[in-house]
């Protein structure tokens, strides 16, 4: 059953029940105090003989039966005529006079002498008179408006007719307790439908636009918004945000999703084009051993050489590969230690000197300060070195590489810059050489000049490390590592 199902039925119920009981409890009540509660209070409001009613038709129209205006003379003769057949429907005849004048009269002598009899001569010189003697009943009333005075005398001689019983419970009470009911009813209904509306527009609303939203991520479509209007309850605001949070969510999670296939994809291609190199000159110098092209000792010794080191190059990029992926598959485990940055750098660069000299390498060291002590791992920040070192020889465009070696601290974090004198990068592709295989050089293409993991591998450590690196161009190409100081 739907939830709007329920809210309608619910509604109803709210509605039905409440009356049902109020009527089963009431039609009880009525049976068992019918006695001692209803008859009393219909007593009470009993009119015997209806003398009371009479009274009441007769000042009902007392406001048109004063009215001497020429222009209402049309609604007076009306009220008269009314007057009369009510009042003769009661067994009663009326006498009608205004300012002295006798508008109607239908007594007879005879209701005259009835009259008389219960009251006397002094009858006739009362204003008011409400008399009664079994069945008759004789009123008098007048009624002064201004300079206007209207007297109504009516008499009723009970003659033929039989004792009546006239219940204003029944006539006014009850059919005002009916009127009260009915209201109540109408009020119960348009209240429960308002809460319904409302309920509605609170509840279902939000939730049919969830539903249709939650359709469209189906179908594939991230962006149908789910907009509520007026105000609305803090958990369907909640959900509708947390859901509106969640397609926010799975649409970076798609793009990541599709940014990843398509480093995947230039990783598998990256890959395939540094083995396919190396094998293709492996391949090249086999045939011609195998063919007898290589026809002398020096030739095929030579041979033997350039696919020695075609197959040096191949091992040099199934290590880097190796160690790639598992920095990739956060399987590495750094191993830190309390240590001075500058003093592990300076003796790197001890250690390195000879090379440094063999590859036309000038280093230029600058520490603005001391406090340089970091979590490290030594072994990896070796290779680190080995890594920026070999990419500026690689790449470089004099004979001489002038390296540029600054430290500094910035609040809490080690910065370390490494700068060298090449070519640098096109600034759009900065964010881009730390990713696998990513050629931003078109001259890179032979495996001799790297592997296309060695900027890609720095990161991977430096973020083991809980550092940051970014690269920028200044004079040349710029690596900026940051490291967290130790705090002891």
């Amino acid at each position: 059953m739907t939830l709007k199902r329920r809210m309608l039925i619910s509604n109803l119920i709210m509605i039905v029940l409440p009356f049902v009981i109020s009527s089963l409890v009431g039609l009880f009540a009525a049976a068992m105090m019918h006695d001692a509660y209803w008859n009393p209070v219909e007593n009470m409001f009993s009119d015997r003989d209806e003398l009371v009613y009479a009274q009441s038709l007769l000042y009902g129209e007392q406001k048109p039966l004063t009215d001497t205006d020429p222009a209402h003379a049309e609604q007076r003769e009306a009220a008269v005529r009314r007057l009369v057949i009510q009042m003769a429907d009661l067994g009663y005849h009326v006498q009608y006079t205004l300012n002295g004048e006798e508008q109607f009269n239908n007594i007879t002598p005879e209701d005259d002498q009835i009259g008389i009899g219960i009251l006397g001569e002094e009858a006739r010189k009362l204003d008011y008179i409400t008399a009664s003697k079994g069945n008759v009943h004789i009123i008098k009333t007048q009624w002064v408006n201004g300079n206007d005075v209207a007297i109504i005398r009516a008499i009723n001689p009970g003659k033929d007719m039989e004792p009546v019983h006239f219940s204003f419970f029944y006539t006014y009470v009850s059919f005002f307790l009916f009127i009260m009911f009915f209201f109540v009813l109408i009020t119960m209904v348009i209240v429960n439908t308002i809460m319904y509306n409302k309920s509605k527009e609170l509840i279902l609303d939000p939730l049919q636009q969830i539903s249709k939203a939650a359709k469209a991520i189906r179908s594939g479509d991230l962006t149908t918004p789910v907009n509520l209007k007026g105000k609305q309850t803090e958990e369907l605001l909640q959900v509708c945000h947390d859901f509106s949070d969640m397609q926010t969510y799975l649409k970076n999670s798609m793009a990541r999703q599709a940014e990843y296939e398509k480093y995947r994809r230039e990783l598998l291609a990256g890959i395939s084009h540094d083995l396919r190199t190396p094998l293709t000159s492996i391949k090249g110098y086999a045939e011609g051993l195998l063919t007898g092209i290589a026809d002398t000792q020096e030739k095929q010794q030579r041979y033997y050489r350039a696919i020695q080191t075609r197959a040096d190059d191949l091992e040099r990029l199934v290590n880097n590969l190796s160690l790639y992926n598992h920095f990739d598959t956060s399987m590495f485990m750094a191993k830190p230690e309390i240590c001075s940055f500058s003093e592990i750098l300076q003796t790197y660069i001890i250690e390195e000197k000879e090379r440094f000299e063999k590859d036309n390498i000038v280093v230029e060291w600058n520490m603005e300060t001391d406090e340089d002590r970091v979590y490290l791992d030594k072994t990896e920040f070796h290779r680190i070195f080995d890594n920026l070192f070999n990419n500026s020889v690689k790449y470089r465009v004099r004979p001489v590489s002038h390296i540029r070696l600054h430290l500094e601290k910035e609040d809490n974090v080690l910065v370390f810059l490494f700068s060298d004198d090449g070519p640098g990068i096109v600034a759009s592709n900065t964010d881009y050489i730390f990713e696998a295989f990513v050629r931003l050089d078109a001259a890179r293409t032979h495996t001799d000049q790297g592997s296309g993991l060695g900027l890609a591998i720095v990161k991977k450590i430096i973020e083991a490390h809980k550092g940051t690196i970014r690269a920028y161009n200044d004079r040349g190409l710029t690596i900026c590592i940051t490291l967290p100081l130790y705090k002891g």
